[in-house]
């Protein structure tokens, strides 16, 4: 059993008897077609790319001004990046109100449904998402897949 997070790397768990044979990196499995490790590694390395073009993290500080245990989504914000998860195995989000930090049209820069990433294209990463004013507070609607993790932009 896999119970490690990167690729290739399984950490000594009890499931696996606590064994450390497998617990380094194998880099080589990214290049294998048959496996997902290199739809992972171009995650990995989009992401990366992603970042720094867009500087979210030059920001010292994140908010997160969705947090809905209930439906397993959450919503960050980070130097005017937005970030939309459902950690839901099962259900998507059909039409969730998202909190957005400035009013204005948002595009998609980023998503782990990209077939890229091993993802099922449930986004459509060409949409525009125009903010709603209510209460003085700014929103987009948007589609959440279960399992996903969208990162838009103010345009």
């Amino acid at each position: 059993m896999n119970s490690g997070t990167q690729i290739g790397l399984e950490f000594p768990t009890p499931d696996n008897d606590d064994c450390f044979e497998y617990a380094y990196r194998k880099w080589f499995l990214a290049e294998d077609p048959a496996l997902m490790y290199g739809k992972m590694a171009n995650f990995d390395r989009d992401l990366m790319q992603q970042s720094n073009l867009f500087g979210a993290w030059d920001e010292s500080y994140m908010t997160a001004p969705l947090l809905d245990d209930n439906r397993k989504v959450a919503v960050f914000h980070r130097n005017n990046v937005v970030l939309i998860t459902n950690t839901s195995p099962i259900d998507s989000v059909a039409d969730l109100w998202v909190p957005v930090p400035a009013a204005g049209e948002y595009r998609v820069i980023f998503s782990t449904e990209n077939n890229e990433y091993g993802g099922y294209a449930r986004i459509d990463e060409l949409m525009r998402y125009p903010s709603l004013d209510v209460d003085g507070l700014s929103y987009i609607r948007i589609y959440a897949p279960s399992m996903s993790a969208t990162f838009l932009c103010l345009l």
